[in-house]
C-alpha cells in the first residue's frame, strides 16, 4: 500500500493519469485484502468488550478528522502532496507494526492482557 501511494504521488508529478488510476485501484484492492480487515481482527483479539467500543470510537473519530481536513490539505499542498503524506504515513505504520505489534497466536486471554499492559 505504501508503494502504491508513493508511486501515485510520483505519477501525478510526472503527469501519468492512467498509471495513477491503476495504482489507486491496486491500493484499494490491497487495502481491502489486508489493512482494512486487520484492524477489526486484531482489536477483537486483544481488547475486552468495553475497549472495543473505545477503539471503534477512536477509529471513526480519526476518519472524521481525515474527511474534514483532506480538502484543506489538497488546497494547501495539492493532490500529489496528499498522496505523498499518506505514503509516508504508511512507512511510519510499518515501523509501528514491526516494533510494537506483538504476536498473539496461541496465547490465552490472560496472557494477551499481560502482553499489552
Amino acid at each position: 500500500m505504501c508503494l502504491c501511494l508513493l508511486l501515485t504521488a510520483g505519477g501525478i508529478y510526472q503527469g501519468l493519469p492512467i498509471f495513477c488510476l491503476i495504482l489507486i485501484c491496486l491500493f484499494t484492492v490491497t487495502f481491502q485484502a489486508t489493512n482494512g480487515g486487520v484492524f477489526w481482527v486484531y482489536v477483537a483479539e486483544i481488547v475486552e468488550d468495553a475497549g472495543i467500543g473505545l477503539c471503534v470510537c477512536v477509529l471513526m473519530g480519526l476518519l472524521f478528522l481525515q474527511s474534514v481536513f483532506t480538502n484543506m490539505i489538497i488546497d494547501g499542498i495539492g493532490v500529489q502532496g496528499l498522496f505523498l503524506i499518506l505514503g509516508l504515513w504508511q512507512v511510519l505504520t510499518v515501523f509501528v507494526f514491526f516494533f510494537w505489534l506483538k504476536e498473539t497466536k496461541g496465547l490465552t486471554k490472560e496472557q494477551k492482557a499481560i502482553l499489552y499492559r
